[in-house]
């Protein structure tokens, strides 16, 4: 193989894998990089913002990004240490929403019998649990 067949194939591989990235992002899938500003613009339009606050958005967006992987790696550490004391976590979130459900059921329910509010309940309940 020459040079000229080595770019030629490298050129074609590098168009084909621009066209296969402009077809994930037309179907709203975001595969280019973070700091690409045209990222954001090929999934959703943002003209009706003012150039302040498009210029303090792309200025924010590493700190956004390194939020969001904390974020994530922090429930995935929490998902992990439950599991490894309680065992099984399916449904884990499920049952943790439930139990909080029914703690505000419960509190709404009083609160309808003392004629108070649900809020009057937690704040009671919890200065009485705190002491």
């Amino acid at each position: 193989m020459n040079d000229e067949t080595v770019v030629r194939d490298w050129l074609f591989k590098g168009l084909a894998v621009e066209d296969m990235l402009d077809t994930f992002e037309g179907e709203g899938l975001a595969v280019r990089a973070a700091n690409d500003p045209g990222a954001v613009q090929r999934l959703m339009p943002l003209e009706d913002f003012s150039v302040s606050i498009r210029r303090s958005a792309l200025d924010a967006l590493p700190a956004y990004l390194a939020f969001f992987c904390i974020e994530n790696a922090v429930r995935e550490l929490v998902t992990e240490r439950m599991s490894e004391a309680k065992g099984r976590t399916g449904g884990l979130w499920e049952r943790v929403l439930i139990s909080g459900r029914r703690s505000m059921d419960a509190r709404r329910r009083r609160a309808a019998i003392d004629g108070t509010s649900a809020e009057e309940h937690k704040r009671s309940s919890t200065r009485t649990s705190a002491t």
